[in-house]
């Protein structure tokens, strides 16, 4: 419900500004069960716990303000900042979203500036 309930609250204030969002905006999951129950109210009977969240959610899906996609666990961008990752999938996400080039161009950068300011007699 939060992240339906910010995509709401930006669309509002893209119009406050004049900016109209005629199309829905995505909303990407790894959760199918989730997706079917936002999709389906008649499941709502048997999900009456998360009742609220799921109506809520539901009734943007019906609106038109939100199209939820399904994306698999491992393309979740979330997911990159919110669970551990190993080395090879961290190098990864960092290639993929072309991060990797200027990490390692601000790690050199860093030795530059670190050799140009530091006196000579607090050299090791």
């Amino acid at each position: 419900m939060a992240t339906t309930l910010e995509i709401v609250w930006r669309r509002c204030l893209l119009s406050d500004f004049g900016i109209s969002c005629d199309a829905p905006t995505p909303l990407l999951c790894d959760n199918t069960g989730a997706i079917k129950i936002a999709n389906d109210l008649v499941k709502h009977e048997l999900i009456k716990h998360i009742g609220v969240d799921a109506f809520f959610t539901w009734s943007n899906c019906h609106q038109k303000t939100i199209a939820l996609q399904y994306v698999p666990s491992e393309l979740q961008l979330a997911d990159f900042f919110t669970k551990a990752q190993t080395r090879e999938k961290h190098r990864l996400r960092l290639l993929k979203t072309q991060c990797f080039k200027s990490f390692t161009s601000t790690l050199s950068l860093k030795g530059v500036v670190k050799a140009l300011y530091i006196p000579e007699s607090l050299h090791i």
